[in-house]
C-alpha cells in the first residue's frame, strides 16, 4: 500500500496534541521561550530519573551514541525520505553505511543484558515511534490484531467496525516497534522523523544536549490502559486516556477502579520519589502473568486485579506537552490543580474517528483482513 511520505513526517495515531481555539488566546504560560523548552526537555531525559524509578519501569540498558552515529542516522533519514516511495525501495538501504552497521552490532551485543527476547529502542529524549507506520510488519500485525479483537469483542454488540479497526491500528502502532536485534533498532532510527531535531541539536552541542541510546524490555500491554497523568507542584491534578479517538467499553465499565489504582500508585509511590515538582507521566498497565490472558494487547476487565502500573516515561509539563482529552486553552485550571481532579475517557462511540486520526494511518484501516 502506498503511503504519503509528506504526511508521514507529522503522523501520530495516538495524537495527544490539544485542539486550538484562536478565539481564546492563552494568557498564562509555563514555557515561554526556546531556552526554557530545552531546559525542561533535559530535566526529563530518561537517564535523569531512570534510577529513581527503576522499580516501577521496564528493565533498561544504555549505550553511548556518538555524534558520528547521530550524523549517520540523520544522513540516512534523508535517503529514506527521498527513496521510500520508489518501487525499488528496500528497508535495508542503510546497510551500505559502515557506521550504522557497527551501531547495529553494538546494539545487538548490548541486548543480552536485558535478558529478554524483544526490546524497544529510544533516545534520551524520545523514541522513534513514528517509524511504526513505515514498518514492513504493519500490514501483517494489523490483520492479526483486527481478527483478535473481533474474537474478543463478540459480546460487545454496540462496537462499530470502524472503532474496532482504529483499535487494531492502535495495537499495530505499538507492536510494530518491537525489535529483536540491532538491525531492527537501526531501521526504526533511520526511518524516524520525530528524532531528527534531537539528533541535530546533539550534533551541534553534544555537551549541552547529550543523547544516549536506550534498550528497554518490550512490554506487551493492553493499549486501552495507556494513560497520561499530570502532576503540577507535587499534586496529581488530572489523567486522560492516551488515545483520545477510541471508545473502550471495558475501560468505561471499570473507570473508577482504574482511577483508584492509579491514584494509589502515583500519589503513594511516585510523587514522593520524583524530585521534579511538575511533569507529565506516561503510564500503562501490564498483566502480572501473561499465561493468564488470551491476548495481552487486549484489556480483559475481569482481570483488572491482575494488572500492575508501569511508568513509561516522564515528560515536561508545559504548553507543548500533549494533553489528550484536555486542552491547555480550556482546561488550564484543571491541569494546574486550581479545579478538582478529573479523569477523562471517551464515554461513547465517536461519530467518525477516521476524520480525527492522521490520514496516512487511516489508509491502513481498509486493509482486507482476509489478505495474506
Amino acid at each position: 500500500m502506498a503511503i504519503n511520505l509528506k504526511a508521514l513526517q507529522k503522523v501520530s495515531l495516538k495524537k495527544t496534541s490539544q485542539t486550538s481555539d484562536k478565539s481564546k488566546p492563552m494568557t498564562k504560560t509555563i514555557c515561554s521561550d526556546s531556552e526554557s523548552y530545552k531546559k525542561l526537555m533535559k530535566e526529563t531525559f530518561l537517564e535523569e530519573y531512570l534510577q529513581i524509578l527503576e522499580k516501577f519501569t521496564m528493565k533498561t540498558v544504555s549505550l553511548e551514541l556518538t555524534t558520528q552515529e547521530a550524523d549517520s542516522i540523520r544522513k540516512n533519514y534523508q535517503i529514506f525520505k527521498e527513496t521510500y516511495e520508489k518501487p525499488n525501495f528496500t528497508h535495508d538501504f542503510w546497510k551500505v553505511d559502515s557506521i550504522l552497521v557497527q551501531l547495529a552490532e553494538k546494539i545487538s551485543k548490548k541486548q543480552p543484558e536485558l535478558k529478554t527476547e524483544n526490546f524497544f529502542i529510544r533516545l534520551s529524549s524520545r523514541s522513534p515511534k513514528d517509524s511504526a507506520l513505515s514498518s514492513p510488519k504493519t500490514k501483517e500485525i494489523f490483520i492479526k490484531s483486527l481478527q483478535d479483537l473481533e474474537n474478543f469483542d463478540n459480546d460487545e454488540k454496540d462496537l462499530t467496525d470502524i472503532n474496532r479497526r482504529v483499535h487494531a491500528l492502535y495495537i499495530t502502532s505499538v507492536d510494530a516497534l518491537k525489535c529483536k536485534d540491532g538491525e531492527d533498532a537501526v531501521r526504526l532510527l533511520v526511518e524516524s522523523f520525530r528524532i531528527q531535531d534531537d539528533l541535530e541539536e546533539y550534533s551541534k552541542d553534544p555537551k549541552g544536549y547529550p543523547l544516549s541510546i536506550f534498550l528497554r524490555d518490550f512490554l506487551t500491554f493492553p493499549v486501552e490502559l495507556e494513560l497520561r497523568a499530570f502532576i503540577y507542584k507535587k499534586k496529581f491534578t488530572s489523567m486522560t486516556q492516551y488515545n483520545q479517538f477510541l471508545f473502550f467499553p471495558r475501560v468505561f465499565r471499570t473507570k473508577d477502579k482504574i482511577l483508584e489504582k492509579a491514584k494509589k500508585f502515583v500519589e503513594e509511590e511516585l510523587i514522593p520519589k520524583i524530585p521534579s515538582e511538575s511533569y507529565v507521566l506516561d503510564l500503562l498497565m501490564t498483566y502480572k502473568n501473561l499465561n493468564d490472558v488470551t491476548n495481552p494487547f487486549i484489556y480483559d476487565d475481569k482481570l483488572l486485579d491482575q494488572l500492575d502500573f508501569c511508568v513509561v516515561e516522564l515528560n515536561p509539563l508545559a504548553e507543548f506537552a500533549g494533553t489528550g482529552l484536555f486542552t491547555w486553552m480550556n482546561d488550564w485550571d484543571i491541569l494546574t490543580g486550581e479545579k478538582p481532579f478529573e479523569f477523562r475517557i471517551v464515554n461513547e462511540l465517536p461519530k467518525n474517528p477516521i476524520q480525527e486520526i492522521d490520514q496516512t494511518w487511516a489508509e491502513h484501516l481498509f486493509i482486507d483482513k482476509n489478505q495474506k
